[in-house]
């Protein structure tokens, strides 16, 4: 079982410990877990693949959402794992990384939830795995990452050959990006040396003897 796996069983479950424990009677931790999971539908994009409705907003009355103050980070997190549970299991794709947002509406009679999905576009979830001259890891959460030698890149490789700051993988449009930052033994990707280049599934980056499998989740 994988870090992301473990990390979901664990919100999962304490989310449902929370409902037992403090929410019987209201409107619980579980409750709005289980209202997440099945408002997510599908969708087809313009390739004609079906995609999972990735960006909820769910609704709360302000009195439910004060009891549930101390843990929305927590209800957060599970609700986005089930999301990603959901399309797998469903065989649909993920258009973007999923999020779910928690909003007080004071006009909801309490005890009820209401949930607007939508589809929120981008590259999704993608990782950079080492594959050769170094072990380094990093998952793409549809934000630039940075990567070289300095303590201070997001994806540090401390492997001689690889610049202080040698390259960056960023998101743009539906993919992700990668530009060489003027390293100086460059940049590939599947062998040929680029100066900025779009990331497919399989691709290999290299970046001096190092090189990272890009991953799409």
């Amino acid at each position: 079982m994988g870090l992301l796996e473990r990390l979901e069983q664990q919100i999962g479950g304490f989310v449902e410990g929370l409902s037992a424990r403090l929410f019987r009677g209201r409107l619980s931790a579980r409750a709005v877990a289980a209202a997440i999971e099945a408002a997510v539908t599908r969708t087809t994009d313009e390739q004609g693949h079906e995609v999972a409705t990735n960006d909820l907003v769910v609704r709360l009355n302000d009195l439910d959402l004060d009891r549930l103050a101390p843990h929305l980070e927590l209800i957060r997190r599970d609700g986005e794992a089930r999301i990603r549970q959901v399309a797998a299991a469903r065989g649909w794709k993920l258009a973007g990384r999923p999020r779910v947002t928690l909003e007080n509406t004071p006009q909801l009679p309490s005890g009820q939830i209401e949930i607007q999905p939508d589809l929120r576009r981008g590259p999704g979830e993608a990782e950079l795995v080492g594959v050769a001259g170094t072990a380094a890891r990093c998952l793409l959460v549809e934000k630039p990452a940075t990567i070289g030698r300095d303590p201070g890149c997001d994806l540090v490789i401390e492997t001689e050959g690889v610049s202080r700051q040698h390259a960056r993988v960023e998101p743009r449009g539906d993919h992700y990006v990668v530009t060489d930052l003027g390293s100086t033994n460059g940049t590939t990707v599947n062998g040929a040396r680029v100066a900025m280049q779009a990331l497919r599934h399989g691709n290999v980056v290299g970046l001096g003897p190092a090189k990272l499998e890009y991953r799409e989740r």
